[in-house]
């Protein structure tokens, strides 16, 4: 790799390490493979390490525990008196792609598909496979917007 490249891979490792706080760098250094990516200045490695640690979904042992912990952390998310609407927003952003990422069905509630298949399934008893696919879509589209507004008033004004 040219030299030039790997001064600014060291300096974006640097600078992503800089912004970690100290008890997130002392989780980080607690893990099997930080030698590694650190000697490495692996920026990618690191910032996949940050958010297995920011969210919980480090380890795949327990994954339903994992699954239930990003879960529980998206939906009590609410903007507060001391969040900007930016960062609430941007908070919002990192915890849902976190859990997409991590394989998690935000906003694809079984009640949801079922309501919908029963509107569009041509025999809702029997839906074909495209019926299906378009009534998993359909909830996480129309529930999504719903944690955001609603936990964007705070959860003591939330109707």
């Amino acid at each position: 790799m040219d030299a030039a490249i790997v001064s600014t891979l060291k300096s974006i490792y640097d600078l992503i390490w800089g912004q970690c706080s100290e008890t997130l760098c002392s989780r980080l250094q607690g893990t099997e493979d930080f030698k590694e990516y650190s000697a490495n200045a692996s920026t990618i490695a690191l910032l996949k390490a940050t958010m297995a640690q920011m969210t919980g979904f480090k380890d795949k042992q327990y994954i339903h525990h994992s699954i239930h912990c990003i879960m529980r952390e998206f939906y009590s998310l609410s903007q507060g008196k001391h969040r900007s609407n930016q960062q609430y927003y941007d908070e919002f952003s990192t915890l849902w792609s976190a859990a997409k990422d991590c394989g998690v069905g935000i906003g694809n509630h079984p009640g949801g598909t079922q309501e919908t298949l029963q509107e569009i399934a041509v025999d809702p008893r029997n839906p074909t496979d495209e019926e299906r696919e378009l009534a998993k879509k359909s909830p996480r589209n129309n529930t999504l917007p719903l944690p955001f507004c609603l936990d964007a008033i705070g959860p003591d004004t939330a109707a």
